[in-house]
């Protein structure tokens, strides 16, 4: 402000609005007079007068004085936070007189919880800062009460003295106002919200407004979600030819003379149902008489329509369906349709006033019907033309209110198809559905009898049992289709090199059997007889078949069994021929094997020992040791868990001794399946003992009798999740003969497992064949050369030859390695100074029994008394 315009506001009299005040007061010097009219809100004029004014016009400071005095809101100036003028209207306001309030502190005067808001706004009006001169605070009433307010502040600076103009109006009334209203608009929004039925509305532009909470339930979108938004309608009327219909009976609604409209309207629900609605919409009128929008409430009808369709279609099933009667409450027909007609050839004329005790075996039938309420069962009707005609029927009554039978329901059934089909699968229940050939029902009866002859005759026969090798490992590596037609390939080869007179079977899976008749001669000629035919049987199915793309080989083991012998029966006979064949597969496979009293003892004792194995593991008896697994300079990192199965007062098994019989007998999963849980539970344990940081791992043995099975990867989940076990410190190790039987399914369901955490390694590395292309693609992180060649090093070149070469592919494909079996120092400083980082042997630390572990993961060497067999 320039020095003139000062003093023509000193001089003069300066007129303002609201707006406006706090400008005028803030350029008034202090001191001098300066009488200000203030157009306040609401109509009344506010009068600032100087009872502090040194110089006034004549007659100007008692009119001026009374305005500012009869003001309705509080007017208050304030000098360094005390009150120099207060009008009647503040001290009325908080219940005090206007003289009580000169020089005392304005700051009390607030609500307590006001006040550091206030001292703020001072403070920064004070330092310059942009504040806005209108908010709302609330004083203290002298008896307490809290009054909000309205507050119009402005501060006037002269020399070091400061100024602080303070105008206030009371809000109590329009904050009760504003609490109805929004009272009010709650209440409305509770009704809205809370009402069974949809409700919304549009603007004149067909946005939404309101969607209530029962929209949100049957479209499946958010309020938040279509506020404000048109395409809804997209979402909801995905067709949109529909869409198009149904936007164009809303124009209808917003734009033309019709208040209000009924409509039906299919909507798709966000989750892809379709919801019957039936509309009742209307416009919402404004005040020039257009419309400014529109009200749709939409009611659920689905299931009414629903239930509709379901009578049109009960009233029309019965003409549709299958042969359907009605008979009143004494059993004659009031009501057939034409299936029934059909069914007996007879026209309707015809049946009506029959009785139900005339169809079939009547009698029979209405008895238990009168008596039980239902019957139903099989009967033979009897067509117009004389054929008999098989049929289920089902009779039900039909009772009113109190319980009395109205009516009765017969439905009717032609099974004669199905009675056809039967007869069929009476012929073929003899016969493997797959291959054709006999099955195990239809051997026995064959075999009986040729026992029989046999005996009658003194001749002498033979029974092949045969078991194709690995079939398991093609049916999970290429699929159940390929595996059943390589079995239907061998069936027919079967066939091709018998004899009319003798008999090929399927017992099922991969077991077949081959029945030679009796002939006559000697015990040792059937004998030579049945090798020659399974000699020529392993030859023929050991040629290559071409199934698709592939081209497979297999191999067999085939178990003799010669009879007659006496008191031995057909069952007695098809076990012993099974126990030789399980002894051509312990003896290498792709063989033959005859039945020797000694083979039946060996059967025996092996039958024993799986009994043995599967009641340990029933009881829980396996255990687990570990093998510790160190780094380059001798420490722990982690440890494999082994196996054993305790025996009396010798020292427990270890796998190697009896994995091999669970692997034959198919207990090798769950033996697996035991280790892996207890490994598991040791894992979390040394985890929550703080004894297996970051780095350190328990390796676990799975075999592919596990790995391939389809639901191997929530098996694992499920232990993991039982036993607590952390993904990260488990390694699972596979042999690496497993990689190559395969055929790329166990590489996805290793990749499913490597994202939990899981790692893996592949075990006994370098006596199979696996190819570096085959370990690129499988999430393995290490290999562990196998013990047969650690064991030679350093003097063997062979040995030296194989360990460099894995050394050489692990570090091509960036994984670590693994020696398993070091026992001696040489042993240990050759392969650290290959490049060998990791080593498991009794050099460091034998298997260990759990207390044991602990010591070792603590930090412990070994005791003496902890050395045990430290191989699998």
């Amino acid at each position: 402000m320039s020095p003139g315009g000062r003093r023509w506001l000193a001089g003069g009299m300066v007129t303002a609005g609201a707006a406006g005040v706090a400008s005028a007061l803030l350029l008034a010097p202090v001191g001098s007079w300066l009488p200000v009219v203030i157009g306040a809100a609401g109509g009344g004029l506010l009068l600032l007068g100087g009872q502090w004014a040194r110089a006034a016009p004549p007659g100007a400071s008692a009119s001026y004085r009374h305005m500012v005095e009869k003001a309705r809101d509080g007017i208050a100036v304030i000098e360094n936070g005390r009150v120099v003028f207060a009008n009647p209207s503040l001290a009325s306001l908080i219940g005090r007189r206007p003289e009580e309030l000169q020089q005392q502190p304005f700051e009390p005067l607030v609500a307590e919880s006001e006040r550091d808001a206030v001292r703020e706004r001072y403070r920064r009006r004070l330092a310059g800062e942009p504040v806005p001169d209108r908010y709302e605070t609330e004083l203290l009433h002298a008896d307490g009460r809290r009054i909000p307010v309205q507050v119009n502040a402005s501060l006037i600076r002269d020399g070091g003295s400061t100024t602080h103009l303070v105008v206030v109006r009371d809000i109590r009334a329009q904050r009760a106002a504003a609490a109805e209203i929004r009272a009010l608009n709650t209440y409305m929004d509770g009704i809205i919200d809370n009402a069974d039925i949809w409700m919304s509305t549009l603007d004149e532009e067909g946005r939404v407004v309101i969607w209530n909470k029962a929209a949100e339930r049957i479209s499946g979108y958010r309020r938040e979600e279509v506020v404000g938004r048109r395409d809804v309608w997209d979402w909801l009327y995905p067709d949109p030819a529909y869409r198009e219909w149904v936007l164009a009976r809303v124009r209808e609604l917003l734009e033309t003379a019709c208040a209000r409209m009924a409509l039906e309207t299919t909507i798709v629900a966000r989750d892809g149902r379709r919801v019957v609605l039936s509309w009742n919409s209307r416009q919402l009128p404004g005040a020039n008489g257009r419309a400014t929008g529109a009200l749709a409430i939409g009611r659920d009808v689905t299931a009414e329509r629903a239930a509709a369709e379901s009578l049109r279609l009960h009233a029309s099933v019965f003409e549709t369906a299958e042969p359907m009667v009605i008979a009143d409450r004494a059993g004659r027909l009031i009501r057939v349709n034409d299936a029934f007609t059909r069914l007996l050839g007879e026209s309707e004329a015809s049946l009506l006033g029959r009785s139900l005790a005339e169809l079939g075996e009547g009698d029979r039938v209405w008895d238990r019907l009168v008596t039980e309420g239902r019957w139903h069962g099989e009967l033979v009707e009897r067509h117009r033309d004389g054929r008999e005609i098989p049929v289920r029927v089902v009779l039900s009554t039909v009772r009113d209110a109190e319980g009395e039978i109205t009516h009765y329901i017969g439905h009717w059934q032609d099974i004669s198809e199905r009675k056809a089909f039967e007869a069929r699968i009476e012929r073929q229940a003899l016969h493997d559905p797959l291959t054709r050939l006999a099955n195990r029902r239809l051997l026995i009866m064959r075999l009986e009898q040729e026992l029989a002859r046999a005996r009658r005759t003194a001749g002498h026969g033979a029974l092949l049992f045969l078991d194709l090798d690995h079939f398991k490992q093609i049916n999970d590596s290429y699929g159940h289709a390929l595996g059943d037609a390589l079995l239907t390939g061998m069936a027919e080869r079967l066939q091709s090199i018998l004899r009319t007179e003798d008999m090929a079977a399927r017992l099922g899976g991969d077991e077949f059997v081959v029945l030679l008749g009796p002939e006559a001669g000697s015990l040792e000629g059937a004998g030579t007889r049945a090798r020659r035919v399974g000699e020529k049987l392993l030859a023929e199915l050991y040629q290559p078949m071409a199934l698709g793309d592939y081209e497979l080989r297999i191999s067999g083991s085939v178990g003799i069994a010669l009879y007659p012998e006496e008191r031995i029966d057909a069952e007695q006979l098809l076990q012993r021929a099974d126990h030789a064949m399980y002894r051509a597969k312990a003896e290498g496979r792709n063989r033959l094997e005859f039945f020797s009293p000694a083979l039946q003892a060996e059967s025996e004792a092996r039958r024993l020992r799986y009994a043995e194995l599967r009641q340990a593991l029933d009881a829980d008896a396996l255990q687990l040791h570990y093998q510790p697994l160190v780094g380059a300079s001798g420490l722990p990192v982690g440890a494999e868990c082994l196996v054993r199965w305790p025996r009396g007062e010798g020292p427990p098994r270890a796998a190697r001794e009896f994995m091999p019989l669970a692997n034959d007998t198919g207990l090798a999963a769950a033996v697996d399946t035991w280790v892996l849980t207890r490994a598991c539970q040791t894992l979390a344990e040394l985890a929550a003992a703080g004894m297996l940081p970051a780095g350190r791992h328990l390796g676990v043995n799975v075999s592919l009798a596990l790995l391939a099975l389809d639901d191997f990867p929530r098996r694992l989940q499920r232990i993991l999740d039982d036993t607590g076990a952390s993904p990260e410190g488990l390694v699972i190790e596979l042999g690496e003969s497993a990689l190559l039987r395969d055929g790329g399914r166990l590489a996805t369901t290793l990749r499913q497992v490597r994202e939990w955490g899981v790692r893996f390694a592949v075990d006994d590395f370098g006596t199979g064949h696996s190819s570096v292309l085959q370990l690129r693609h499988l999430p393995v992180d290490w290999i562990k050369v196998d013990r047969t060649f650690v064991g030679q090093l350093p003097d063997n070149d062979a040995a030296r030859s194989v360990v460099n070469a894995s050394l050489g592919v692990a570090r091509s494909l960036g994984l670590e390695v693994v020696a398993e079996g070091v026992e001696t120092q040489a042993q240990f400083e050759h392969l650290r100074g290959e490049g060998c980082a990791l080593f498991q042997g009794s050099l460091f630390w034998p298997p260990l029994e759990r207390d044991a572990l602990d010591r070792a993961l603590d930090g412990a060497t070994p005791a003496a008394d902890t050395v045990m067999d430290d191989r699998c």
